[in-house]
């Protein structure tokens, strides 16, 4: 039974290393997965803070232009002359 046992404490002792290892590949993998979440996540908020002042930008630059064609159009109008 002794030499049964001794096989049997090598197959266990196996497998435990090889569990060890996948936990270790598992948990490698989880945390390069989370820089890369966390990388990505930076990215995107440098990109929505320059959408923002771009959107600012073209809002403000659209009142400008309405008020400078409103301006022109009270100055100097549109004479329909038959």
């Amino acid at each position: 039974m002794g030499f049964l046992d001794d096989i049997a404490k090598t197959f266990n002792s196996l497998a435990n290393l090889q569990k060890s290892q996948t936990e270790k590949i598992k948990a490698q993998t989880k945390k390069d997965k989370m820089k890369r979440i966390t990388k990505e996540n930076k990215e995107l908020k440098k990109a929505l803070s320059r959408n923002k002042i771009i959107g600012i930008v073209g809002i403000v630059v659209t009142i400008t232009s309405v008020f400078i064609g409103y301006s022109l159009l009270v100055y100097f109008p549109i004479n329909n002359v038959p």
